[in-house]
């Protein structure tokens, strides 16, 4: 009996931390619905994507053309529905967007293109085994959603 309470703590103290981490993914959308809902869903995909895309480029995962090519042709779809989700005034709680994204539109939308271009240019030479090149256009994807995070997207606050 002793061990069987003591596996069954072991087990809880293994899970704790991921179910927190959990709780924290799903307060960050709590509250939203319809658009604002699926539009966080998509950035948050996106997000996903550049992290294991980061993963490949910086070596802490192995590197896989064919994944890179994958995860790039999905964020040019993803750039492709971008503008879509953002209809104006869309700025219920919990979004994260600002109001600057209608007041300067064009230059909204030119970092979706950007986005789009980008991931198209890494999909591309996903094939090609020029570490360099990878690194290098890599960085100007991020570059490019950084950008548009610092120009259109409300500071995270500190927890």
């Amino acid at each position: 009996m002793h061990s069987r309470l003591k596996r069954g703590l072991m087990l809880s103290l293994l899970i704790l931390p991921f179910t927190w981490l959990g709780m924290n993914e799903v307060n960050a959308h709590k509250g939203a619905t319809g658009l604002v809902k699926e539009r966080m869903d998509l950035m948050k995909q996106v997000g996903k994507d550049m992290k294991s895309l980061k993963a490949m480029v910086r070596g802490n995962r192995a590197y896989d053309p064919r994944l890179v090519a994958q995860i790039s042709h999905s964020m040019q779809q993803a750039a492709r529905q971008i503008p879509g989700q953002f209809p104006e005034g869309s700025l219920q709680h919990p979004t994260e967007a600002r109001p600057q994204i209608w007041q300067q539109w064009d230059k909204f939308t030119n970092y979706v293109r950007q986005l789009e271009t980008e991931s198209a240019r890494l999909q591309q030479i996903a094939a090609s085994a020029d570490r360099q090149s990878i690194q290098h256009q890599f960085r100007q994807l991020n570059k490019t959603c950084l950008g548009c995070h610092k120009s259109f997207r409300k500071k995270k606050k500190k927890s």
